[in-house]
């Protein structure tokens, strides 16, 4: 009788977690934006003028970056 109690209590625990578990999972993904396709050879996740040599590394590419990308391409030529 007490087992079949503390058992039906951790199962009753163990589906709020799985629940909440769900619940954050679809949150993220809702929430994740999916990434953008860079080339590696064109673009570097450091300051271009550095190394351009470096690949992306996954970092998010916004328009400040392509701005100083494109700035960089320029002094160049």
């Amino acid at each position: 009788m007490v087992t079949k109690i503390v058992l039906e209590e951790s199962l009753g625990l163990w589906l709020l977690a799985n629940a909440r578990m769900i619940k954050a999972e679809r949150c993220k993904l809702k929430t994740m934006k999916p990434p953008t396709l860079i080339k590696p050879q064109e673009y570097s996740s450091v300051l271009p003028y550095k190394n351009p040599e470096l690949p992306f590394l996954g970092r998010r590419y916004n328009n400040n970056s392509k701005a100083l990308i494109e700035s960089w391409k320029k002094q160049q030529k």
